[in-house]
């Protein structure tokens, strides 16, 4: 249960005692039941103690991860109305309205909590995210930084998402110094390697991303599909003789697998590009 006393007092952080039960209803919400189910829940105890404003944060919350944002906002609201100093539905407002597709709306919001808890780091990728969503892409990429370095190390996409924002932005060589920060701490991660290739390949530099590419090669183990893109990469490069060798293992890399694998749409389309590919380059 939320602890009402810990949201009532505004402060430069979040209460810990509400943020970490915040956290954990919301890890929760997919673990048990159905989300219907939780939010009737939740109306019941709302109509039992209709002043409760946690009770209105944990259904906006449900709400929200129920894809109804406009209930989740409305809820959100009551939540501030009952307890002004209830921060975190601030940042509920903000999801809800990123949401709903409505990224101007939640920018004022996130403004307002993170001019509270500027080193708030979940509140930072959200803003990064509303930010990105207006194409303002430097000032996305600088809220990307500041959540990357709020906390744990987080999930790849969120260093995808920042390469993302930098390359719009033009800012190619950043982008990839991005991705080796997350691979430095997330060494096996082929998403954020890859994209680091393409974003080589697409500056001409194709030894860079073809080293990078062995590097994945060596680790995976399913290859081909990589030699397969090293066989791309050498063709762009006007290394022909290369390109076909690559293909050709690409080839017999797939030709290792079960028949019943080989079937799938996903692997009969690379059998078809590979051969393409090889006839293409045939002398």
């Amino acid at each position: 249960m939320l602890a009402l006393s810990e949201s009532r007092r505004r402060s430069s952080t979040l209460g810990p005692a509400l943020l970490a039960a915040f956290l954990a209803t919301a890890a929760n919400l997919l673990a048990h039941g159905d989300l219907h189910e939780r939010i009737d829940a939740l109306s019941r105890s709302i109509q039992a103690s209709p002043t409760n404003a946690e009770l209105f944060l944990q259904r906006g919350e449900l709400h929200r991860l129920h894809a109804e944002p406009q209930l989740a906002i409305a809820d959100f609201e009551r939540a501030l109305t009952l307890n002004p100093a209830l921060d975190l539905a601030q940042l509920g407002i903000g999801r809800a309205y990123l949401d709903a597709g409505r990224p101007a709306q939640a920018r004022p919001v996130l403004d307002t909590f993170l001019s509270r808890h500027p080193q708030h780091a979940e509140g930072r990728l959200v803003r990064a995210r509303v930010l990105a969503a207006m194409g303002e892409c430097r000032a996305a990429a600088a809220d990307y930084t500041g959540a990357i370095g709020g906390g744990n190390p987080p999930l790849p996409e969120v260093y995808l998402e920042r390469a993302a924002v930098l390359a719009q932005a033009g800012l190619i060589d950043e982008a990839i110094a991005g991705l080796d920060e997350g691979l430095a701490h997330r060494r096996r991660s082929a998403p954020l390697a890859l994209k680091a290739v393409d974003l080589e390949v697409g500056r001409n530099r194709y030894d860079a991303a073809l080293a990078r590419l062995e590097d994945q090669i060596e680790r995976a183990p399913r290859k081909e599909f990589l030699l397969y893109r090293r066989g791309g990469i050498l063709e762009k490069a006007g290394r022909f003789d290369e390109a076909r060798a690559a293909y050709a293992a690409a080839s017999r890399a797939l030709q290792t697998l079960l028949p019943e694998r080989l079937s799938t749409p996903a692997l009969s389309q690379l059998g078809k590009e590979i051969q393409t590919a090889l006839s293409r380059l045939a002398r």
